[in-house]
């Protein structure tokens, strides 16, 4: 099963409607409650100021760009997709992983300042199946626009 079979599930047989090109990536820092910056890639299709997009979200210690061609695929599906270092990986801070202690509060924080970004229309899904233990398993969140 590829990236996309696993989060498109049933949807699977939803076909791209933009070009690659059409996609843009950039990377984001997002402050954690304790004030550390967080590496966060966004990728989003093209979004018209009114209109927001569906968000899925990674959080990943292997490298936030490490998915790069399935959220380019997703997002040229119509989602935005926001693909996170997590706390002590990759670009973000610390220098040292501490993921025991710190990762439920940072995935909150992830939500709320995904719920605070223009191109969010109101519902997300999480997709953390990067590791076999409690904090990465697979859940999916449905979200009120606040």
């Amino acid at each position: 099963m590829t990236g996309l079979d696993a989060v498109l599930g049933a949807d699977r047989a939803r076909r791209p409607v933009h070009a690659v090109e059409e996609i843009t990536s950039s990377t984001s820092w997002m402050v954690t409650r304790d004030g550390l910056r967080l590496a966060t890639e966004v990728y989003l299709p093209p979004v018209g100021a009114a209109a927001g997009v569906p968000t899925l979200t990674l959080r990943t210690p292997y490298g936030r760009t490490s998915t790069r061609d399935t959220a380019v695929e997703l997002a040229r599906r119509g989602f935005a997709v926001v693909a996170q270092d997590v706390r002590g990986t990759g670009d973000s801070e610390p220098g040292s992983w501490d993921f025991t202690i710190h990762e439920s509060d940072d995935g909150i924080d992830l939500v709320e300042w995904i719920t605070r970004q223009s191109w969010y229309d109101g519902r997300s899904e999480e997709h953390t199946s990067e590791l076999q233990s409690p904090m990465y398993l697979v859940c999916r969140l449905l979200l009120e626009k606040k």
